[in-house]
Order: structure tokens, then C-alpha cells, then sequence
């Protein structure tokens, strides 16, 4: 099936040793062309005084002051007050309510020269949740709510529409005893959505979004798929013309532990284009988004590994926002003081910078050049300091795009860097090496290859 992705690539250079391709791709319903990787903001919340202040007090030699573009906004419907609010909200059919407390869009972001995209994730199938309302009664979406949220969704994304995506498995926690007598908790996935049944549900949205289109649709794609549904769904999308796909990483880190993955879904998607008599099976736009900030996140460390950073080399030509999960839980027997203490060790912690020239997040203190913009903004404002790194990220994957253009390889330039030398196979992994002599280090193998 023929369907205009209304996304012109007008030129695209594959590197031959990761997944790494630059692009020049337009976006027809804004006539905005983009040259090379795109990198969006996040939004959620976030007052034209951030902006404002990020541009006025950012003082980096030799990086170009932000000039944001294009935002994200993460909407995770999942406990049951959102639950509860949207379908009061879908009710009530009020689309300025919609937007201000589902969407979280404020009258600025209307105006100028900004683009909105919203990835949205529901816990559960949002046209078979049953709803506990306020009232006492249970309620599910029904058909013409959910194509007034659509309709919605596609007013406020001006530039991309993600079909929004349905969280595959449950997770559920179980109290164990181990055999020191000790109590913790398992954790099981329990599966909630069968593959027939998210397609249903993604093939009867996009084709109402597509109703109203002139804009780019990206279709979901999880990681907490099995083998055969991830094929069997990309093999779908191929059969339906989706070209556009949303990979949603679901708090995993781009590269290490989730490289496997990456490789086999991207394998995928190159086959079932090419049976699809695609020329180009890059011609797909790849979009990868929730993925973890760092491969993890030890806060007794000054640096952890960069994950988003990675994502150009394992395929992605738009980097959305990172979703870390919590790693601060609260102790019930703590004392105010050690309370305290925790909250500013969180603060700490989740305020690292970062650092392109060695692809390591580093906490402020330990951050090896001048930072962006003053220590009490990074420290003080979570929404100040996640658009810094964002914008870090973004001038970084300009420096990717043009050492590729001069060199037709990224090889070498991985190799500049400290953290993806230093940090386990994380070359390998780009770069897909399965076997390598244990005799010879990774850095001299691919030296000399």
C-alpha cells in the first residue's frame, strides 16, 4: 500500500561500519528541511521564562547559543486520577482543557516558530480500560471520544504525529522470602495487549489521523515486543506503508544491554521494506524516544555512561526526549534530617552535565569545563537543566554529522571517545563485532580493521 509519509528525503549517506545515516529530509506540511540528526526539547511544563533564561545566561565558548526548535511532551496515562481526568475531560469535550491538562500546552508555544510533538503511552488499552469514575460508576473511552483525543493530538502536532502507544506488559510485584529468611520483592511481566490487538488498535487510529493529514504519522514500536510479535508487527507496518516508525525504549538505555535488540529490529525493518520494493529501506524515518539518559545511574559515581548520545550510531535520525526511572525510594524510617539529606543527593545526582568530548555525564562539581550556564540553574531547575542537555546532545549530533560528511566513517571518531573506549563493548555494540580475539584489545582490533 502507497501512503505519503509527508517526510521528502532528498539525500541520505549510510556509514558502512554502524547504522549510522545522514539525512536531508523536509517535513512537507511546514516546508522545514532538516539536515542530519534531529533533536527534540523536552516541554512538559516548561514556562517561555525557561527559554528565555536558558538563552540569556548560556555562556559555552565554541557552542552555539540554543535555538529551540521542536519539543516533546511525555504523557504517561497510567494511574487512575489521569485515568479518571482525561475521561472526564473527553466528557466534557472542551479541546482548550484538553490541551492545557493532558497536553500541557501553554499559549506561547502556538506562537513563533515552535513545533510540538507528544509521545504519549497508555498503562493499559485505552478503548478497553474500564474507568473508575469519581461517581462510583465504571466507564471505558468510547469510539467517539477516542477520535476527539485523535483529533486533538493531531491539532496540537504541528509538525509530527506519534500514534500514541499502549504499554505491552503489567508489571507486578510479589513479596518472596529468600532462603536467608530475608523478605524482598519479585517482580513478573505479566502480558496485558495481544500483537492482533495493538494493531487493531494502531491501524484504526492511524487511519483516522490519516483522515485529517497533512502531517508525518510515526507508528509505535516497543521494545517489550518477543521475537516473532516484533517481526510480525514491522512486517504490518511494511504491508500498511508505514514508514515512519516510533521506537519507544520504555526507560532502556540506547546501546548496551538493549543492542541486540536494536540490531534485530533494525535488520527487520530493512527486510520487509526491501519486499515492499522500497529502494532506499533507509527511506524509513527512524525515531527513537523514552530511552534511558545514562546506561545507569550510581550516584555514588562522578560519571556515568552516556546512552541518548548513541542513538545516531544504532540508527535513529530523530533523538526524542530520555524517561529515566526512579533509583531514589524513600525510606519510611528515615529521620528529617536523613530525608534531607536523600533530596539533595537526588538533586545532585539527576543534575549531571552531559560532556561531548568524552560522552560521560558528570556531576557539576567534577564537570571538566566551564559549564553551560550557571551551577544554581543546573542544580536548582530540572526543566533548565534537561533543555541544556538537550541542547548539548544537539550541537554534539551536528559534530557527528559533519565529521561524517568529511570522513564518509565515524569509526575513528568513536575512538575519541573516553566513555564508549572505556565502556564495556560499547563499540562492539555499535558497530555490530560479535567475535573479537581475546588476545588483542578492542581499541587496536578496531585500529587496525
Amino acid at each position: 500500500m502507497d501512503i505519503d509519509p509527508h517526510i521528502t528525503i532528498e539525500e541520505s549517506y549510510s556509514d558502512k561500519t554502524s547504522r549510522y545515516t545522514f539525512k536531508k529530509f523536509r517535513f512537507d506540511n511546514i516546508n522545514k528541511k532538516i539536515e542530519g540528526t534531529l533533536k527534540t526539547y523536552p516541554s512538559k511544563n516548561i514556562a517561555y521564562k525557561d527559554i528565555k533564561t536558558i538563552s540569556d545566561n548560556f555562556k559555552s565558548e565554541g557552542i552555539p547559543k540554543p535555538n529551540i526548535k521542536f519539543f516533546e511532551n511525555d504523557i504517561y496515562i497510567k494511574n487512575p486520577k489521569s485515568w479518571n481526568n482525561l475521561k472526564y475531560l473527553l466528557s466534557l469535550g472542551d479541546s482548550k482543557e484538553l490541551r492545557t491538562h493532558i497536553f500541557n500546552l501553554k499559549t506561547w508555544r502556538f506562537k513563533g516558530d515552535y513545533y510540538n510533538i507528544h509521545s504519549i503511552v497508555f498503562s493499559e488499552h485505552p478503548l478497553k480500560k474500564e474507568i473508575h469514575l469519581s461517581s462510583g460508576r465504571k466507564e471505558k473511552i468510547k469510539y467517539i471520544e477516542w477520535n476527539y483525543f485523535l483529533s486533538v493530538l493531531h491539532n496540537v502536532s504541528n509538525a509530527i504525529v506519534l500514534v500514541p502507544n499502549i504499554k505491552v506488559k503489567m508489571n507486578i510485584y510479589s513479596k518472596k522470602i529468600s532462603r536467608k529468611g530475608k523478605e524482598y520483592l519479585r517482580l513478573k511481566k505479566i502480558p496485558q495487549i495481544t500483537c492482533d490487538e495493538f494493531l487493531s488498535f494502531i491501524d484504526y487510529s492511524y487511519s483516522y489521523l490519516k483522515s485529517h493529514n497533512s502531517r508525518a504519522i510515526f507508528v509505535p514500536l516497543s521494545l517489550e515486543w518477543g521475537v516473532t510479535e516484533t517481526e510480525k508487527i514491522i512486517k504490518h507496518y511494511a504491508d500498511k506503508g508505514y514508514k515512519n516508525i516510533w521506537i519507544n525504549f520504555f526507560t532502556k538505555p540506547v546501546g548496551f544491554d538493549s543492542s541486540g535488540d536494536i540490531h534485530f529490529i533494525l535488520k527487520i525493518i530493512d527486510k520487509h521494506m526491501e519486499s515492499h520494493n522500497v529502494k532506499d529501506p533507509k527511506s524509513t524515518i527512524i525515531y527513537f524516544s523514552h530511552m534511558r539518559r545514562e546506561e545507569t545511574m550510581n550516584e555514588k559515581k562522578e560519571t556515568s555512561n552516556a546512552s541518548d548520545i548513541l542513538s545516531p550510531f544504532f540508527g535513529a535520525d530523530i533523538i526524542g526526549i530520555p524517561r529515566d526511572i526512579p533509583r531514589f525510594a524513600q525510606n519510611d524510617n528515615e529521620t528529617p534530617e536523613e530525608r534531607k539529606q536523600r533530596i539533595i543527593e537526588q538533586r545532585i545526582h539527576k543534575a549531571r552535565i552531559f560532556d561531548a568530548s568524552t560522552y560521560y555525564y558528570y556531576k557539576l562539581q567534577q564537570y571538566p569545563h566551564q559549564l553551560p550556564i550557571d551551577r544554581d540553574y543546573l542544580l536548582n531547575n530540572a526543566l533548565i537543566n534537561k533543555n541544556i542537555n538537550a541542547h548539548l546532545i544537539k550541537v554534539e549530533c551536528r559534530n557527528i554529522d559533519k565529521y561524517f560528511l568529511d570522513n564518509s566513517s565515524i569509526k575513528n571518531y568513536l575512538l575519541e571517545k573516553k566513555a564508549i573506549i572505556e565502556g564495556k563493548n560499547t563499540v562492539a555494540d555499535i558497530l555490530g563485532i560479535q567475535h573479537i580475539n581475546k588476545n588483542n584489545t578492542l581499541f587496536n582490533f578496531l585500529k587496525s580493521n
